[in-house]
This record gives structure tokens, C-alpha cells and sequence, in this order.
């Protein structure tokens, strides 16, 4: 009985069409993986996740996507697109911090393979359903509720400790569930507050020439992640269009003061004492809704102020 109410149920969910599904891993294989073991038996804790995914959803006309440890921009591709019914973010920390903290949540940040926090990216996904099989990834869905301005999305996570492979296999069943109960074509949009002063923005970075090559960036405003930019060659012209939301009962843009007040950030997304990454470069903003001009904290010399952060600050055409 069990066993044909779960083919109803996903019967139910695919009957209108294939829906896209992806998978997308940020962990490594464990120590207690031993050699012997990888090099006898192959394993690897990605392609079994991968193996438990495809098995999962096998015989539906679901499309499936997987993606293995990505860079910063390709996770930001992947999240934001949009064409992902349900994705499935399999994650964890470092082991430690210095107080011997496991999880997430020990460090307040969320970093790939290249050390880079990817916490800010998770804040653009774009989707009806987003599990994070994780360490304490309830808390991050938490405050992504607060911080995202996206539509409404059922959402899978953990309070406490627990193992990868166990984390994904209770999400595809949560999801298996909910999903096909509720009905997956159902396209609920969220407006945004009349409150909101939208401000279309366009960025732009200049790889020079005789330079190196430069990161990707996270282009931020009060923590939320606005846009991204990929690694650029030298001598390659970046653009990039984004959306900057302010509370339009805090700022009046008739009095300077207030106007001055906007600030972009653009980060590297590594951590403020690592030092083992390309800086961001430098950038520029213009906006046709804004006058004025960015300008970036920057030393005596004429270099940005910041290793792994750089801070822009708007000044109004009076200045």
C-alpha cells in the first residue's frame, strides 16, 4: 500500500510536465573514508550522494541536474535561475572553529572548497522547494526567510548534527510528500513592499591588460547578495545589472545626509583575515536614478582600503 501511494504521489507531481531537479554538493569525502577503501571500492561520498539522487527520482520524467562542489559564481547560476522546481544543497563546515564547534553554524558562514563564504549566494535561490542537508541548517533557513526577497518556498532542514547521506534521503521524502500534496504548478509571487525604493544600478570592472587574473565577486548591500560577477581575464570588460532596494521611508534623497548614507560592498567572499585569495579589483556604479558618484574607501595611494572587502559609498551631485 505504501509503495503504491509513493508512485501516486509522484505520478501526481510529474503529470503535468517534466519538472527540474538538481542536486548540488559543498562537502568533501570524510576521513573515516579510509584509502584503502577509495582506492579498492571507489568510494566517494559526492557520487554516492548522486547515486541516492538519481536512484530517488528513477522511472518519473523529472530532468535532473547535479552539480559537484561549484565555484561561487556557478552556485550563484545555478540558485538564481529560476528553472529548478526543487533543489537539494547538500553542505557542511569546517570541523572546528577554535571553541571546537561542529557544524554550520560554528563559524556564521557557509565556505566552498576555495574557502570562500557562500552564505550570502544562498539568500538568491530561486525555487518552489530548497533542501539544505546540513549541520544546523535550519538556522541559516531561518534568517534566509528574513533576508530573501524571492518568492514563498517550502523549505528542508536540520537543527542539530547529522549525517549527509541520511539529511538527503529524508528531504527527497519530505519532498515526495509535501510537494506532490500541495500541487507543484501553483506560481505564488511575493510583491515587493510598496514601502521599497527599487534602484536599477549597473556595475562595471576593468581586468587590465598587463594584470592578473581577477575573482569572482559578491556584490552586497546591508548583508543581501545583489549581484555576481565571474573570474575575468586580463584585458576583459565586465558588466553587470542589478536591483538596489532601499526603505523609502528611510532615505529622502532631497537632503544629502541621507543620500550619502548608501553604501555597496564587493567581496571576494573569503574571510577578512584570509589572505590567500585574488583581491575584487576595482569597480564602478552608475545608475540613471542617482546623479551622484560611488566612491570606494581607498588609501593615501589611491588603492582600495580592504584585502578581501571593498566598501562604496555613494556622494550626491552637491559634494
Amino acid at each position: 500500500m505504501i509503495i503504491l501511494l509513493w508512485f501516486a504521489n509522484l505520478s501526481c507531481l510529474y503529470a503535468h510536465g517534466p519538472k527540474k531537479l538538481a542536486l548540488i554538493t559543498n562537502i568533501d569525502t570524510p576521513d573515516y573514508y579510509c584509502c584503502w577503501a577509495k582506492f579498492w571500492m571507489g568510494l566517494d561520498l559526492n557520487k554516492e550522494l548522486e547515486a541516492i539522487f538519481r536512484r530517488s527520482f528513477a522511472g518519473t520524467n523529472a530532468e535532473l541536474d547535479v552539480f559537484h562542489q561549484p565555484s561561487q559564481y556557478d552556485l550563484y547560476q545555478a540558485l538564481a535561475s529560476g528553472k529548478y522546481y526543487g533543489i537539494f544543497f547538500v553542505s557542511h563546515s569546517y570541523k572546528n572553529d577554535r571553541n571546537k564547534n561542529r557544524g554550520l553554524v560554528a563559524l556564521d558562514m557557509i565556505p566552498n572548497q576555495e574557502h570562500v563564504d557562500i552564505k550570502p549566494i544562498l539568500n538568491t535561490v530561486n525555487t518552489d522547494f530548497f533542501a539544505f542537508c546540513g549541520c544546523y541548517s535550519q538556522s541559516h533557513l531561518d534568517e534566509m526567510a528574513l533576508n530573501r526577497a524571492g518568492k514563498p518556498m517550502q523549505t528542508f532542514g536540520y537543527g542539530g548534527v547529522v549525517e549527509a547521506k541520511y539529511a538527503l534521503k529524508n528531504a527527497i521524502n519530505f519532498f515526495l510528500e509535501r510537494m506532490s500534496l500541495e500541487g507543484g504548478d501553483e506560481q505564488i509571487s511575493k510583491k515587493l513592499s510598496g514601502e521599497t525604493l527599487q534602484i536599477p544600478m549597473r556595475g562595471y570592472r576593468y581586468t587590465p591588460p598587463e594584470g592578473a587574473p581577477q575573482p569572482a565577486i559578491q556584490i552586497l548591500a546591508n548583508g543581501s547578495l545583489l549581484a555576481m560577477l565571474p573570474e575575468s581575464e586580463p584585458g576583459e570588460a565586465q558588466q553587470v545589472e542589478f536591483v538596489l532596494s532601499v526603505p523609502r521611508k528611510s532615505y529622502n534623497f532631497s537632503k544629502k545626509k541621507d543620500a550619502n548614507a548608501l553604501s555597496i560592498t564587493v567581496s571576494n567572499g573569503r574571510a577578512s583575515v584570509d589572505f590567500s585569495g585574488d583581491k575584487p579589483g576595482t569597480m564602478s556604479f552608475t545608475s540613471d536614478e542617482l546623479l551622484g558618484s560611488w566612491q570606494v574607501y581607498q588609501k593615501s595611494d589611491g588603492s582600495p582600503s580592504g584585502y578581501n572587502q571593498n566598501l562604496y559609498r555613494y556622494w550626491s551631485k552637491e559634494n
